[in-house]
């Protein structure tokens, strides 16, 4: 009996570690994406993305503040890009701010970034 009583602590500690590792990666993940905090939507309008994709970075004056959540075909000759902006960072960007895509790093790695107008 107290062999399997030790089994069923160690299988209870293991269970345990795992739960707490995966909610520690979704968090971690979900604060990358900011699924967990409150945000807001802001669109461009593009004639070229230039390999952009969903999922990257937005800056706003040298500081990530989004992530691109949707990318669209429009017309032959326009593209909508959808963005998720952190609610605090968006109290600061203004109607007529300009929208750039830039490369970031030798990889190639394209980022939005946002000036002030």
């Amino acid at each position: 009996m107290n062999e399997k009583v030790k089994r069923n602590i160690k299988l209870g500690a293991f269970i345990l570690i795992g739960l707490v590792i995966f909610i520690t990666v979704i968090y971690y993940l979900g604060s990358k994406q900011n699924l967990f905090g409150s945000s807001m939507r802001i669109t461009a309008i593009f004639g070229n993305v230039s390999g952009l994709q969903e999922g990257n970075n937005i800056r706003y004056a040298g500081i990530n503040v989004g992530t691109v959540e949707d990318i669209e075909i429009v017309s032959d000759s326009t593209v909508q890009v959808t963005m998720l902006i952190e609610e605090d960072a968006g109290q600061y960007i203004k109607n007529d701010a300009t929208v750039t895509i830039e490369s970031a790093g030798l990889m190639g790695n394209k980022i939005v970034t946002i000036s002030s107008g």
